[in-house]
Parts: structure tokens; C-alpha cells; sequence
């Protein structure tokens, strides 16, 4: 598929006429890799191929690297405990379920149990088991969810203007799915050096467009991109002021990556948001195994919400344009939830390992490349939570000098105060220490 640009590159190269820098900037202006893959995700992800094997026809193997958080064959020890997390949970599928038309099956009520189970190990949801085991409804990973919840959407409010609300530092891949239905984008900008969220005054200044019209907000509360969580305080205080001068919002809260954090703090993170009915039942949540058990590759997520109308709406569009929910997935999931005590035990495993390796990366940053980004005005990376490092670049550079630089991929981001650049990351032992002469 990328032969054509591959040759190109390297014929140029081998001409003289560019150089390695050249070649990974070209790469990021080639038009069919622009056209073909508007995710940059994606595109960023075809690139490191490309480079990697032009790198490799030239006899420079592992030039270009990119952080693959959850490439799970960097992970060490924590590899083989995955590996036989997952032979368990497949090994006990009953495959005779699988081959025939079942017009009776939706998902299994074991399934809703199974993660309502495992959703209170990082919630607290004390005596709303009943309320919420009946409201939740998995799908293909978080942003099949997103699809579900705006097509839905979209469907009820049809005919009234729909306003899709969200701070600039978004998970931009749910941002530009949003564009697509023909919602009318409000986009908050960073209001202040270190703050990634969005301010009452902001609220305030855009209170003319939310009257008469419906309201979608669209919160990551965790992680993504910013490697911050938002404070429980400052989490609650915003929606509950949005209440005050929008009194039917809907809030949609990404939550893939809560189920990262402790279990105190989550538990804090959504105590007050759970106790306030008003502010509740307005919340559609979206919920993953993607990050907290490195099933990405496997799309393991669901969708729900305590309010009645809303979760029936979403079930009858539902069912009316989808099949049954996978029988090989609600039984791996079942499965691979079963021992809720291993599966923690994995977790906490997980969490110590990505929090050293995301330290690590940064340090390695901060060591050899700390000239192209401004520390004081990115996140804050003190705690040893999070998963991701969101950087801002410093003015003289832009991001893709960076990648040619650092021959490292990114996603880079440009929000109100100038371009950001986040990373990913694998095992920094095998990137950084055993392959140093890499980068030399």
C-alpha cells in the first residue's frame, strides 16, 4: 500500500537530495496519507511504519519510534500474566452458543452484572445496584459508544439546535466523531496556564447560546489528553453551575481510564455527582476495558445512564440499527471478570508499571530534549498517576521538527495558547536504555 512513497523517499535519500529529518517531516505533508487517514491517530501510527521501513532498507533498524502504551509485547512479566488472563477467559466460551439466530438475545443478564460488579471495584455505588444494572449497554469500545449516544441523540432532538459543548483539550477523536453529525461545536479554550478544564466564567460567556436550545457536554474526566484527571470538586462545582443557566443539559463523561486510578480516589472523584440526583440523572457515562486491562485490540466497552427516557431511547435506536451484542465478547468479558481478586491484583500490577514507565519517559525528555517544550505551561506530572505526557512545544518549534528530532511519534495537538504534542509510551527499559544508541 505505501510501496509508491517508500521508494520515493528512499531514492531521494539515496540520491542525496534529503536527508533523514527531510524524509519523517515529508512524511507528515505526503497528501494520500493526509487524505487516506484524517484520524491523525492513525495517520501518526502509518507513518512510523513507513519510516521504520525506509529505515530498515537503509541498514538503520529502530530509527523511528513510537510509545505504544499498550503494546503489550514490551511489558515484561506483566505479558505473560495477560496472556493467561485472556487463554482463561476464552478457553471457557461455550462455543455451542455461537452458530445459531437467537431473536431473543440482546446481551446476557450476566453480563450487566459482570460489569456492574467490576465497576463499583473503582465506583461506589452503595444501594444503586438496581438502577444501574438494568441501564447498561456494552458495545464495541468507547467510541462505538459515543456513535450510539450522538446518533440517538441526534434522532430525539431532531429539529431543535444542538450545541456540543467541550474544553479545547479534549480526547479530539470523540471531538471530530461530533462534527460529523452536524452539531453546532463550542469548544472552550484553556483558560489559564495550568488548567486543561473549563471556568464558570467561561459557562457565563456563552449562556446566549445555550437558551432555548439542547445542550451536550462533553467531559474526558480522566487522562486524555492531558494525563490530569479533573478535581472532584471542580468537576461537580462546573456541572452544577451549567445547571443553573441550562436546566435540561445532558453531560457525557468519557470515563475510559477511570478505572486506572485507586479506588479512593475514584470513589471521591464521583461521590457527589452519585448523591445529586438533579446532576445524575442528566450524565450518560462511558465506560472501557480498553486501558484498565489492555484489551484495546478486543473493543470491550458499554454505555450507560440512570435516566429512564434516556436509557430507553438509546436501547430502541439500539436495537432497531444494530444486531445482538457479540455472544464470543459478553463471554470473554463474563469470563475475564469472573475472579474480580485476580483481575485486581493484574490491575494494580498494571498501574505501578505504567507509572514508573510514564516518570521514566519523562525524565528521558526532560534529559536529552528538554529545549523544544515548555514544562511550566503542560500538565502536571508530580503525581504518579496517568498515562500519558501532554507537552507544550515551545514557539521557535513545531511539532513535526520534534519527530524529526526525536525520531519519537506523537499526537500533537494545537489549542488557544499554541501547539502541544502528546505522547504514549511503552517499556522505557527496552526503548531507552537497551536501544540509547538509537537515538545517538
Amino acid at each position: 500500500m505505501f510501496e509508491n512513497i517508500i521508494e520515493e523517499l528512499l531514492a531521494r535519500y539515496l540520491s542525496n537530495q534529503v536527508s533523514k529529518e527531510t524524509i519523517l517531516n515529508d512524511l507528515f505533508e505526503n497528501a494520500f496519507l493526509k487524505e487516506k487517514y484524517v484520524n491523525e491517530i492513525r495517520r501518526s501510527t502509518n507513518i512510523w511504519i513507513i519510516a521504520n521501513e525506509i529505515f530498515k532498507r537503509l541498514w538503520l533498524v529502530w530509527v523511528c519510534k513510537i510509545m505504544a502504551i499498550w503494546d503489550i509485547e514490551y511489558f515484561g512479566e506483566l505479558k505473560t500474566s495477560w496472556q493467561n488472563l485472556m487463554k482463561n477467559s476464552l478457553a471457557n466460551i461455550d462455543l455451542n452458543k455461537l452458530g445459531w439466530y437467537d431473536l431473543n438475545w440482546q446481551w446476557s443478564e450476566k453480563l450487566s452484572d459482570t460489569l456492574y460488579n467490576y465497576m463499583n471495584q473503582y465506583y461506589n455505588f452503595s444501594d444503586q445496584k438496581g438502577e444501574v444494572i438494568n441501564e447498561i449497554i456494552p458495545c464495541y469500545g468507547a467510541t462505538d459508544g459515543l456513535v450510539m449516544i450522538l446518533d440517538a441523540l441526534k434522532q430525539k432532538y431532531s429539529g431543535k439546535k444542538i450545541n456540543f459543548i467541550y474544553p479545547e483539550a479534549s480526547f479530539m477523536a470523540s471531538v471530530s466523531i461530533a462534527k460529523t453529525y452536524d452539531l453546532n461545536m463550542i469548544g472552550l479554550n484553556k483558560p489559564a496556564k495550568n488548567n486543561f478544564f473549563i471556568t464558570k466564567a467561561q459557562i457565563d460567556w456563552i449562556k446566549n447560546e445555550l437558551e432555548n436550545n439542547k445542550n451536550i457536554y462533553y467531559f474526558t474526566t480522566v487522562w486524555n489528553p492531558t494525563w490530569e484527571k479533573i478535581s472532584e470538586n471542580d468537576l461537580y462545582e462546573i456541572m452544577k453551575y451549567i445547571l443553573r443557566l441550562d436546566k435540561n443539559p445532558i453531560f457525557i463523561l468519557d470515563n475510559v481510564y477511570v478505572g486506572l486510578l485507586k479506588k479512593q480516589i475514584s470513589s471521591n472523584m464521583f461521590e457527589k455527582i452519585f448523591k445529586d440526583r438533579e446532576i445524575f440523572e442528566r450524565i450518560i457515562f462511558c465506560e472501557s476495558l480498553s486501558k484498565t486491562l489492555w484489551t484495546t485490540g478486543i473493543r470491550l466497552a458499554w454505555i450507560w445512564t440512570v435516566n429512564k427516557e434516556l436509557s430507553l431511547f438509546l436501547k430502541k435506536n439500539i436495537i432497531l440499527k444494530k444486531a445482538w451484542y457479540s455472544k464470543v465478547l459478553d463471554g470473554l468479558v463474563c469470563n475475564l471478570l469472573s475472579n474480580l481478586e485476580e483481575t485486581t491484583k493484574f490491575q494494580e500490577k498494571e498501574f505501578e508499571f505504567i507509572s514508573i514507565q510514564r516518570i521514566n519517559f519523562l525524565d528521558y525528555i526532560k534529559h536529552n530534549f528538554s529545549e523544544f517544550f515548555d514544562f511550566e505551561s503542560s500538565s502536571n506530572v508530580e503525581d504518579r498517576e496517568g498515562i500519558y505526557i501532554l507537552l507544550k512545544v515551545n514557539p521557535e518549534y513545531n511539532a513535526q521538527y520534534i519527530f524529526a528530532e526525536t525520531q519519537i511519534i506523537w499526537v500533537s495537538m494545537k489549542l488557544s495558547d499554541w501547539d502541544y504534542i502528546r505522547y504514549s509510551f511503552g517499556n522505557t527499559d527496552y526503548f531507552f536504555i537497551e536501544k540509547l544508541d538509537i537515538f545517538n
